[in-house]
């Protein structure tokens, strides 16, 4: 699909709540509704984490923004699902709900991946090294730093899906060969933290239910600073046209 230009106009004066504690509050199916991009990072053409949204009880929910009666959470999530798109705008989805990282079931999306960075580590492995990654994404000097939150998106992608790496790009003074050795450093460091025993316990995984309706997330269930002013876009095109999270995002023109 094309696209046309994406360009940021203005900070609509509207935040974020963000609510403390557990985000699943003990609810194994939710709805899920995105919200906004964070600080609008980027690299390699697409937002990187951590976005924001909104986590409500029951399923097929109308509307899950942090104004809804049944809101569970409003605030950062951590997408770790490389290839598949989703969108500002679209309606809610369902999600299953694993309350911790460090222990997965059937119901996560990438229980069985072949497309692994590391062949030979389990699916228990991935998604702890994943939740501590995003653990250190959310450090604001982390996910406040550009270079930053663009190496530990890239590092948490490429774990599921490795073909990730070679989207990675260069950013601020660094090129792309030292970004990518960044990131696999980083993926590197997370599997030592796991092999020391790490497991990932303030972590739930929000899996979209059907698989393919959206990317899967991650909540960190830590007290967090201020979400930023959610950012207004104009999209040029037809009224109504869609925002990609993922593929073809700030393109500068239509792709032929």
């Amino acid at each position: 699909m094309n696209y046309n230009t994406v360009r940021r106009v203005t900070r609509a004066g509207v935040f974020c709540m963000l609510l403390t504690g557990s985000a699943s509050l003990g609810f194994s199916q939710v709805s899920m509704e995105l919200t906004g991009v964070g600080n609008g990072y980027t690299m390699g053409g697409v937002y990187v984490s951590p976005y924001q949204g909104s986590v409500c009880s029951g399923l097929n929910q109308a509307s899950c923004t942090s104004t809804s009666s049944n809101v569970l959470y409003s605030g950062y999530m951590i997408c770790d699902d490389f290839s598949t798109d989703s969108h500002l705008g679209l309606p809610t989805w369902n999600a299953s709900v694993t309350a911790s990282a460090s222990s997965i079931g059937g119901s996560v999306k990438f229980a069985s991946d072949s497309n692994a960075y590391y062949s030979t580590t389990t699916a228990q492995q991935n998604y702890n090294a994943v939740a501590y990654l995003a653990s250190q994404l959310m450090m604001p000097a982390n996910m406040n730093n550009q270079t930053n939150a663009d190496e530990y998106s890239f590092a948490i992608w490429s774990i599921f899906d490795k073909a990730a790496l070679g989207y990675v790009t260069s950013v601020g003074t660094k090129t792309q060969g030292t970004v990518t050795l960044d990131v696999q450093n980083l993926i590197a460091n997370a599997f030592t933290a796991t092999a020391s025993g790490y497991t990932g316990p303030t972590v739930t995984v929000y899996s979209p239910n059907p698989s393919g309706v959206s990317q899967e997330f991650l909540v960190v269930n830590t007290p967090e600073p201020p979400a930023p002013a959610l950012l207004a876009f104009e999209v040029g095109g037809p009224l109504g046209m869609l925002l990609l999270f993922r593929k073809q995002l700030l393109r500068t023109r239509l792709q032929n």
